[in-house]
């Protein structure tokens, strides 16, 4: 939906901008009205440099959650009030997905907790290592029986 409205936003933009072309062509060409064409040549840098800036602010705010994920940032929220619907849709997006990472690390910090409890509660010497040889994972029972101090 929120791509419906993105596309539609886009192309009402480009409707816009076509216009102000044909107008200026119009009024220079057929009417000689300089006056009034300068006025519309404003109109259309205007229209393009606020198209521009829509579609910056979408990829700016995708580039911006994409780096909040990189650096384990999770509490990024995004207004969801806003005046824009398809930013308004893009931000629900942004929000439900940065709540399903969220949910997910969570799960796997909880379980993790869990796989080390157990492991510090077997009878058994336990170490689990990377393939460089380091260690990175003992349990009590491996740390007494190789006299390691972590």
């Amino acid at each position: 939906m929120a791509s419906k409205n993105l596309y539609l936003s886009i192309i009402v933009r480009s409707c816009f901008l076509a216009v102000s072309a044909l107008l200026m062509g119009w009024l220079f060409f057929d009417r000689h009205s300089p006056i009034l064409g300068i006025f519309l040549v404003l109109i259309f840098i205007v229209q393009v440099t606020e198209l521009i800036s829509f579609l910056n602010r979408t990829n700016q705010k995708i580039a911006f959650f994409f780096d909040a994920i990189q650096n384990d940032d999770s509490t990024l929220r995004f207004p969801e009030n806003t005046s824009d619907k398809s930013l308004k849709e893009l931000n629900v997006s942004l929000n439900r997905v940065n709540n399903l990472i969220k949910n997910v690390k969570f799960e796997l910090q909880e379980q993790e907790q869990y796989f080390k409890t157990i492991l510090e509660h077997v009878s058994v010497g336990i170490i689990v290592y990377n393939e460089k040889g380091n260690i990175f994972l003992s349990n009590t029972v491996a740390r007494n029986l190789l006299n390691y101090e972590t």
